[in-house]
């Protein structure tokens, strides 16, 4: 685990304007089973997160890269989100707090 972001924001930015970003299968359907639509919403709260109105958590050591974990509020209410980046942004976790994490 590492105490500072492994991506800067202005890369992330660049990924959220250009729309390079994905999400895991799982959880798009778990944003689609709760209503969400899963593109708009991900793009809202990682721009939150380059807004600079996220709060870094920790990075996590994967496989092959390093995932940078955030809390933000977004959407009317809090969300954890876990995401790595290569040629695009990928989203692992992404969960509204339904009573904590």
């Amino acid at each position: 685990m590492i105490d500072k972001p492994t991506y800067k924001l202005d890369l992330l930015g660049s990924h959220v304007k250009a729309g390079t970003f994905n999400a895991t299968l799982r959880e798009t359907r778990s944003l689609i089973n709760h209503g969400y639509n899963p593109e708009s919403t991900i793009r809202d709260i990682l721009q939150t997160i380059v807004d600079g109105r996220g709060s870094f958590k920790k990075s996590v050591k994967l496989k092959e890269a390093y995932a940078d974990v955030y809390t933000v509020f977004a959407l009317g209410q809090d969300w954890y989100v876990k995401f790595y980046i290569t040629d695009e942004v990928l989203v692992l976790s992404c969960k509204y707090d339904s009573g904590g994490w």
